[in-house]
């Protein structure tokens, strides 16, 4: 006799489909603050794929948090961007070198002078007619382009070993073996240095920087709004002051002190470059005030504003 089996009827379950949740985008959950400028550049740029999510990451990293500069880590980036660390590095070693953004430090963030970008991508698999170098289609980084095993290369090396490690070697390198390292260099800081660009194009000591900041101290009195200044390139102003044109800090510091009351100055002398532009015409106006002052009826006294030699040379001249 047979036996008839029966198997267990399969019932398939429906899950219905869950929506996912409507984001909406609202300003009052915080904004990112870019100059429109900056943004028609970016628009502008040549840029691959990765150079892209990396220039916008370090957007969100720096000006999404009111920074103009800050550490962002490789970590960070590839979290923000989906890719792996390595691409993030290439990518910001690239930009870096088309000076769309700039290091200090650890510190990285946009280089606010467009007129200074490269906004052209280098032609990939195209020698570059200043090193002789093809770039890397991905990154568009320079790279050394493969050589055969001929006749003049091979004499070449056993002529003359080149230590990539000497800076002296380095230099006396044909174009075809230039590597990234040596396009990238960039001026060391000097010794007594202790602020300056990337670049180390504007440098100044620290007697420069704190004269730069007594000044913003006293820009902030006018306007309480304004923005921290690039302290390298005001020191670089301070520094010029003292080395070509003979200042002192204290002359520096008082004369910016005086333009600061002043009604007129004080609205159009707001940093050290200024200040230096207009020193022979503040300075003027500054002497012959309290004469216009006495001349007027009013009262000062001139031991309080004047130097010694200005008393005498105005006593001569019978005032």
């Amino acid at each position: 006799m047979s036996a008839v089996i029966q198997f267990p009827t399969h019932i398939a379950t429906h899950t219905p489909h869950q929506k996912e949740a409507r984001v909406v985008a609202n300003c009052d959950d915080g904004f990112t603050r870019l100059a429109n400028d900056l943004l028609d550049a970016l628009i502008e740029a040549d840029l691959t794929k990765h150079q892209y999510k990396v220039a916008l990451a370090v957007t969100r990293k720096t000006y999404g948090y009111g920074k103009k500069l800050d550490w962002v880590s490789g970590a960070q980036l590839a979290d923000a961007t989906g890719m792996t660390e390595n691409k993030c590095r290439d990518a910001i070693r690239s930009l870096v070198a088309r000076k769309i953004l700039v290091r200090e430090g650890r510190k990285i963030g946009w280089n606010t002078v467009i007129s200074e970008w490269k906004n052209k991508q280098p032609q990939n698999g195209v020698n570059d007619p200043e090193t002789g170098l093809k770039n890397n289609p991905k990154t568009g980084l320079r790279t050394t382009p493969k050589r055969g095993h001929t006749k003049d290369n091979i004499q070449k090396k056993e002529r003359k070993e080149i230590k990539p490690s000497s800076s002296k070697n380095a230099d006396a390198l044909p174009d075809a073996v230039v590597t990234e390292s040596v396009s990238l260099a960039i001026t060391p800081p000097r010794p007594e240095s202790a602020v300056h660009t990337p670049n180390g194009k504007f440098w100044g000591t620290a007697d420069d920087l704190t004269c730069a900041e007594y000044i913003h101290s006293k820009v902030l009195v006018v306007n309480p709004t304004a923005k921290t200044p690039n302290w390298a390139q005001w020191a670089n102003d301070i520094r010029l002051m003292r080395e070509q044109d003979g200042r002192t800090h204290h002359e520096i510091c008082s004369l910016f002190k005086w333009a600061n009351l002043d009604p007129f100055w004080s609205a159009n002398v707001l940093c050290p470059k200024t200040l230096r532009k207009q020193w022979d015409k503040l300075t003027t106006k500054r002497t012959m005030e309290p004469v216009a002052m006495a001349a007027r009826g009013q009262h000062t006294d001139l031991t309080q504003s004047m130097t010694a030699a200005e008393l005498n040379r105005l006593m001569q001249e019978g005032f």
